[in-house]
């Protein structure tokens, strides 16, 4: 019942953040991780089903990909909310 264009970014910011139990979220030198990501939508955001999650890096023409994004050792990444575009897609009649 949640709203997932709401649910979802929080989940990967909180994520992000390390605000998910268990989870250090995104730290120095830690690649960031489409599946990963994932996982925090469905720690979150329960009854959700994520069909793909591509990243990026910030800035110019940014090209996504699904496999990891390569940080350097001195590098963190880190996310915004309005970074993260959800689309949602239904199937079956309305």
């Amino acid at each position: 019942t949640a709203d997932l264009s709401t649910a979802v970014p929080q989940a990967i910011v909180d994520y992000a953040n390390g605000n998910i139990s268990g989870d250090p979220g995104f730290v120095v030198g830690q690649q960031v991780s489409p599946f990963d990501l994932s996982g925090a939508i469905y720690s979150e955001v329960p009854g959700a089903f994520v069909s793909k999650v591509e990243v990026a890096y910030a800035g110019g023409s940014p090209v996504y990909q699904t496999t990891e994004l390569a940080i350097t050792l001195a590098e963190i990444a880190t996310i915004t909310a309005n970074q993260v575009q959800v689309i949602i897609i239904t199937t079956g009649a309305p």
